[in-house]
């Protein structure tokens, strides 16, 4: 499949939005670039974005249109007119004048199983849940079911298991002393952490765990601000943890897939997210970290019951009470309206990591009358915000996703009621 990094324009594309490429769409001057990872739109000219891509790997379909092989997953005719259906719901109309070369090559077929292995079976099934103006609760409702139940048939007692089996290998050693630090969730740690998860790439360059753990934390980084203790400004902490993801997910693994799914929920692309947190439960049922993303999933469709459970095995599997996991709880205590647990679980989170969101807490006091413990952080807060990044409803919710309207507005009445 072509990545963007094989697209004479890769170089302007954020290092965040890169991945394999969908489709091209012409805009004018400008080039709309669909990649795994989102869409960028950049000032270059179509023409000259698609003359060197291989025919093998794609077609032009339309005038206005590139379309990746293998990012079709059926063909459709409505109105007279045939469509090319991707893999990210995207509905592209074909040209009349390209039909008959689409029905050589096969395209204009019906719907195609099996496209890439990287499309699981799960994956079909939540895209054929998908309507035309988004998720249906009832529809998140019963994927969210399916995925409790084939999760918790995959799992097993591992009470009296240790964390990781230890196999033999330096690498596998590195990757174990690596996993231990990362655990505990602090900037120190994650250092010595990424140290560990180096050493064992360079031991074995196809060493997949330890691409996805390094994914983990430079993305965990990136969003905490613990880049800027080590010296790295954002844009690279984002370009290693996605030259890590891609690297990943060419050595696929349960933490490769764990992190795959942190990044699309920082994307805002939840069922995709669980879906990748479901592969990487599936692969490896004692590793926390797929239970982690599943629970964060999970509290953002507004099921914090499930979620909680998902947190619980992630405890009973040895993840600590990290700011991650506080940090879940806590949301999962507010979406079930019970503000005290959720601010002491925030209290925790930020006690632990000074530069967690602290707003979650606000939001908590706001609710439980504590409005001058809240009016406390709203004042540190403002101190450190910028002219362009002022502290208000829309800054703080623009931080946040909560995917049904009564999440939302419990969580912009407490900032209000705490005086934002």
């Amino acid at each position: 499949m072509v990545q963007t990094r094989d697209l004479p324009c890769a170089d302007l594309i954020p290092f965040e939005l890169h991945g394999d490429v969908l489709c091209l769409k012409a805009e004018d001057h400008y080039l709309r670039i669909y990649s795994s990872a989102g869409e960028a739109l950049v000032l270059f000219r179509f023409s000259d974005a698609i003359t060197p891509l291989s025919n093998t790997l794609g077609l032009q379909v339309h005038r206005s249109y590139w379309v990746a092989k293998a990012a079709i997953t059926k063909s459709t005719y409505k109105n007279q007119r045939h469509y090319l259906v991707l893999v990210n719901g995207q509905s592209i109309p074909v040209s009349r004048s390209q039909v008959p070369r689409l029905r050589d090559v096969g395209w204009l077929i019906s719907p195609r199983r099996h496209l890439s292995n990287r499309r699981p079976l799960l994956a079909r099934f939540m895209t054929h849940l998908k309507l035309s103006f988004g998720w249906r609760r009832s529809a998140i409702a019963g994927v969210a079911a399916c995925l409790g139940i084939i999760i918790g048939a995959s799992l097993v007692d591992v009470r009296n298991d240790p964390l990781i089996t230890s196999l033999d290998g330096p690498a596998e050693t590195e990757f174990v002393n690596g996993w231990q630090e990362y655990l505990r969730d602090t900037p120190d740690s994650f250092a010595r952490a990424a140290t560990h998860f180096r050493r064992a790439v360079a031991i074995d360059e196809n060493f997949g765990k330890a691409y996805g753990a390094l994914a983990s934390l430079y993305h965990s980084a990136s969003v905490r601000g613990w880049n800027q203790q080590w010296g790295l400004k954002l844009h690279e902490t984002y370009r290693l943890a996605h030259q890590n993801l891609l690297d990943a997910a060419r050595h696929p693994s349960a933490e490769g897939h764990a992190a795959e799914a942190q990044a699309l929920l920082y994307r805002r692309r939840i069922e995709e997210a669980m879906v990748e947190s479901a592969r990487a439960i599936s692969i490896d049922p004692k590793n926390p970290a797929g239970h982690l993303w599943m629970a964060n999933s999970l509290i953002m469709i507004g099921l914090p019951n499930q979620a909680t459970a998902f947190l619980d095995q992630a405890k009973v599997l040895g993840h600590p009470g990290s700011p991650s996991t506080l940090w879940a709880r806590g949301m999962a205590a507010f979406s079930n309206n019970d503000f005290n647990a959720a601010a002491n679980y925030f209290e925790q989170c930020i006690e632990q990591s000074p530069a967690m969101n602290s707003m979650p807490l606000v939001a908590a006091y706001g609710h439980l009358g504590r409005r001058e413990e809240a009016q406390d952080i709203i004042t540190r807060e403002r101190s450190r915000r910028t002219v362009v990044n002022p502290l208000n409803l829309v800054t703080v919710m623009d931080g946040m996703i909560f995917r049904r309207k009564v999440d939302a507005k419990r969580f912009v009445t407490g900032l209000r009621l705490a005086g934002i």
